[in-house]
Protein backbone atom coordinates (compact mmCIF):
# COMPACT_ATOMS: atom_id res chain seq x y z
CA UNK A 1 0.00 0.00 0.00
CA UNK A 2 3.06 2.25 0.20
CA UNK A 3 2.92 2.38 -3.62
CA UNK A 4 -0.23 4.56 -3.57
CA UNK A 5 -0.51 8.32 -4.07
CA UNK A 6 -3.59 10.30 -3.10
CA UNK A 7 -5.63 11.72 -5.97
CA UNK A 8 -5.43 15.13 -4.31
CA UNK A 9 -1.62 15.01 -4.48
CA UNK A 10 -1.66 14.08 -8.18
CA UNK A 11 -4.18 16.84 -8.88
CA UNK A 12 -2.20 19.40 -6.88
CA UNK A 13 1.00 18.54 -8.75
CA UNK A 14 -0.77 19.25 -12.05
CA UNK A 15 -2.84 22.21 -10.84
CA UNK A 16 -6.15 20.53 -11.69
CA UNK A 17 -9.26 19.34 -9.89
CA UNK A 18 -9.08 15.98 -8.10
CA UNK A 19 -12.36 15.00 -9.81
CA UNK A 20 -10.56 14.97 -13.16
CA UNK A 21 -7.97 12.55 -11.80
CA UNK A 22 -10.69 10.39 -10.22
CA UNK A 23 -12.65 10.12 -13.51
CA UNK A 24 -9.50 9.07 -15.37
CA UNK A 25 -8.68 6.47 -12.71
CA UNK A 26 -12.23 5.10 -12.84
CA UNK A 27 -12.07 4.83 -16.65
CA UNK A 28 -8.72 3.05 -16.42
CA UNK A 29 -9.68 0.77 -13.50
CA UNK A 30 -6.86 1.96 -11.26
CA UNK A 31 -8.75 3.72 -8.46
CA UNK A 32 -8.12 2.55 -4.90
CA UNK A 33 -9.83 3.42 -1.64
CA UNK A 34 -7.43 3.55 1.24
CA UNK A 35 -7.35 4.79 4.81
CA UNK A 36 -5.50 8.05 5.42
CA UNK A 37 -2.57 7.08 7.62
CA UNK A 38 -1.84 10.54 9.05
CA UNK A 39 -1.66 10.32 12.82
CA UNK A 40 -3.09 13.80 13.38
CA UNK A 41 -4.47 16.70 11.43
CA UNK A 42 -7.03 17.10 8.72
CA UNK A 43 -8.27 13.83 7.28
CA UNK A 44 -6.49 11.50 9.67
CA UNK A 45 -7.99 8.04 9.62
CA UNK A 46 -10.52 8.86 6.88
CA UNK A 47 -11.02 6.91 3.67
CA UNK A 48 -9.39 8.61 0.69
CA UNK A 49 -8.95 7.82 -2.99
CA UNK A 50 -5.54 6.89 -4.33
CA UNK A 51 -3.79 5.62 -7.44
CA UNK A 52 -0.64 3.52 -7.72
CA UNK A 53 2.58 5.34 -8.65
CA UNK A 54 2.84 3.82 -12.15
CA UNK A 55 -0.66 4.91 -13.14
CA UNK A 56 -0.15 8.32 -11.54
CA UNK A 57 2.91 8.83 -13.74
CA UNK A 58 0.98 7.54 -16.77
CA UNK A 59 -1.81 10.05 -16.07
CA UNK A 60 0.66 12.91 -15.56
CA UNK A 61 2.44 12.16 -18.85
CA UNK A 62 -0.85 11.88 -20.72
CA UNK A 63 -2.16 15.09 -19.18
CA UNK A 64 1.02 17.03 -19.91
CA UNK A 65 1.02 15.72 -23.49
CA UNK A 66 -2.63 16.79 -23.97
CA UNK A 67 -1.90 20.19 -22.45
CA UNK A 68 1.13 20.62 -24.71
CA UNK A 69 -0.89 19.66 -27.81
CA UNK A 70 -3.65 22.04 -26.73
CA UNK A 71 -1.20 24.90 -26.26
CA UNK A 72 0.26 24.20 -29.72
CA UNK A 73 -3.16 24.18 -31.39
CA UNK A 74 -5.20 27.18 -32.45
CA UNK A 75 -7.90 26.18 -29.95
CA UNK A 76 -6.34 27.11 -26.63
CA UNK A 77 -9.56 27.79 -24.72
CA UNK A 78 -10.58 24.96 -22.42
CA UNK A 79 -14.33 24.46 -22.35
CA UNK A 80 -15.64 25.80 -19.08
CA UNK A 81 -19.20 26.46 -20.17
CA UNK A 82 -22.00 24.00 -20.63
CA UNK A 83 -25.22 23.47 -18.76
CA UNK A 84 -26.49 22.84 -15.27
CA UNK A 85 -28.96 19.97 -15.25
CA UNK A 86 -31.91 19.11 -13.02
CA UNK A 87 -32.80 15.41 -13.19
CA UNK A 88 -35.45 13.38 -11.42
CA UNK A 89 -33.80 10.04 -10.68
CA UNK A 90 -36.91 7.87 -10.30
CA UNK A 91 -39.78 10.20 -11.26
CA UNK A 92 -42.57 7.60 -10.95
CA UNK A 93 -41.72 6.43 -7.43
CA UNK A 94 -39.65 9.15 -5.75
CA UNK A 95 -40.14 12.40 -7.67
CA UNK A 96 -38.33 14.35 -4.93
CA UNK A 97 -35.07 12.42 -5.46
CA UNK A 98 -33.06 14.59 -7.82
CA UNK A 99 -29.62 14.86 -9.35
CA UNK A 100 -28.06 18.25 -9.95
CA UNK A 101 -24.83 18.98 -11.75
CA UNK A 102 -22.83 20.50 -14.60
CA UNK A 103 -21.93 19.03 -17.96
CA UNK A 104 -20.20 20.37 -21.02
CA UNK A 105 -21.68 17.48 -23.02
CA UNK A 106 -25.17 16.74 -21.72
CA UNK A 107 -25.98 14.04 -24.29
CA UNK A 108 -22.92 12.04 -23.28
CA UNK A 109 -23.55 12.62 -19.56
CA UNK A 110 -27.18 11.50 -19.79
CA UNK A 111 -26.12 8.43 -21.76
CA UNK A 112 -23.71 7.43 -19.01
CA UNK A 113 -26.37 8.03 -16.34
CA UNK A 114 -28.98 5.96 -18.20
CA UNK A 115 -26.84 2.83 -17.87
CA UNK A 116 -27.21 3.11 -14.09
CA UNK A 117 -30.48 5.07 -13.83
CA UNK A 118 -32.64 4.05 -16.80
CA UNK A 119 -35.74 5.81 -15.43
CA UNK A 120 -34.20 9.28 -15.12
CA UNK A 121 -36.03 12.33 -16.44
CA UNK A 122 -34.24 15.54 -17.43
CA UNK A 123 -36.55 18.21 -16.02
CA UNK A 124 -34.63 21.32 -17.04
CA UNK A 125 -31.22 22.70 -17.96
CA UNK A 126 -29.67 26.17 -17.75
CA UNK A 127 -26.60 27.62 -19.52
CA UNK A 128 -23.82 27.55 -16.94
CA UNK A 129 -20.11 28.01 -16.32
CA UNK A 130 -18.30 25.08 -14.69
CA UNK A 131 -17.25 27.28 -11.76
CA UNK A 132 -20.90 27.99 -10.88
CA UNK A 133 -21.83 24.34 -10.22
CA UNK A 134 -20.91 24.14 -6.52
CA UNK A 135 -22.45 27.53 -5.75
CA UNK A 136 -25.66 26.59 -7.57
CA UNK A 137 -25.99 23.27 -5.73
CA UNK A 138 -25.20 24.86 -2.35
CA UNK A 139 -27.66 27.67 -2.97
CA UNK A 140 -30.64 25.63 -4.15
CA UNK A 141 -30.22 22.81 -1.60
CA UNK A 142 -29.63 25.03 1.41
CA UNK A 143 -32.85 23.91 3.17
CA UNK A 144 -35.06 20.82 3.23
CA UNK A 145 -32.57 18.62 1.35
CA UNK A 146 -30.56 15.54 2.26
CA UNK A 147 -27.57 14.44 0.17
CA UNK A 148 -27.68 10.67 -0.29
CA UNK A 149 -24.87 10.42 -2.84
CA UNK A 150 -22.69 12.50 -5.08
CA UNK A 151 -25.07 15.11 -6.51
CA UNK A 152 -28.08 12.92 -5.53
CA UNK A 153 -30.48 14.72 -3.23
CA UNK A 154 -33.71 13.85 -1.45
CA UNK A 155 -35.75 17.01 -1.01
CA UNK A 156 -39.13 17.90 0.42
CA UNK A 157 -40.31 19.38 -2.87
CA UNK A 158 -38.58 19.09 -6.22
CA UNK A 159 -40.78 21.96 -7.44
CA UNK A 160 -39.25 24.23 -4.79
CA UNK A 161 -35.71 23.23 -5.80
CA UNK A 162 -36.61 23.81 -9.46
CA UNK A 163 -37.90 27.27 -8.55
CA UNK A 164 -34.67 28.00 -6.64
CA UNK A 165 -32.66 26.93 -9.70
CA UNK A 166 -34.68 29.29 -11.91
CA UNK A 167 -34.06 32.11 -9.42
CA UNK A 168 -30.34 31.34 -9.13
CA UNK A 169 -29.74 31.31 -12.88
CA UNK A 170 -31.95 34.36 -13.49
CA UNK A 171 -29.47 36.54 -11.59
CA UNK A 172 -26.32 35.05 -13.18
CA UNK A 173 -24.67 36.66 -16.21
CA UNK A 174 -25.67 35.44 -19.65
CA UNK A 175 -23.53 32.52 -20.86
CA UNK A 176 -22.90 32.43 -24.61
Amino acid sequence: MNNLISLRKVAKDLGIDAGTVKRWCEQNNCLFKTKNTKKTGKGSGQICYAVDKDNAEKFKKQRLSETSELADSEFTKIVDHGCFYFIQVIPDFTPNRIKLGFSDNLTQRIGSFKTVIPTLKVVKTWPCLRCWERAAIASVTRMNCIFIGEEIIDCDSYELILQRCDEFFSIMPVVL
